[in-house]
């Protein structure tokens, strides 16, 4: 999948509500999102490649984010490499731990707060996002 100018940022969310509220602070941020509703149609977008970041909830039907990072963890290529964050509320150090061990680059808490994401952001994505710097 080619690369647009913009960062993509692939958003596994079950929750509807969630998916739109991430997609737009993303996309107020230049940041095109696409979102994968459960942790098997996660693991699908991942494998297309071209992402620079996902965004994993940790509790999903069908597949979990952790089982869904496991599995893009172990795939050959580049997709294998992109930096996952978990975005939860389950904010127990015993819930971090067990994101990190799955192969998680970062945690978010939600509800997510304008703040974090940027932060998130901006130590993920770097000089790739464009209104983040604000």
């Amino acid at each position: 999948m080619p690369m647009t100018s913009s960062p993509r940022v692939l958003v596994v969310e079950d929750n509807p509500i969630n998916q739109m509220i991430l997609r737009t602070m993303l996309s107020r941020e230049g940041i095109e999102a696409e979102v994968a509703g459960n942790g098997v149609e996660g693991v699908d977008r991942a494998a297309e490649g071209g992402w620079n970041l996902v965004l994993m909830d940790l509790q999903m039907p069908v597949m979990d984010g952790f089982e869904a990072t496991r599995r893009i963890r172990a795939m050959a290529g580049d997709c294998s490499a992109v930096p996952i964050v978990a975005v939860t509320a389950n904010t127990l150090p015993e819930d971090r731990r067990q994101a990190a061990a799955a192969g998680m680059d970062g945690f978010i808490a939600k509800p997510v707060e304008l703040g974090t994401l940027r932060s998130a952001l901006r130590r993920w994505l770097g000089g790739a996002v464009g209104s983040v710097a604000r």
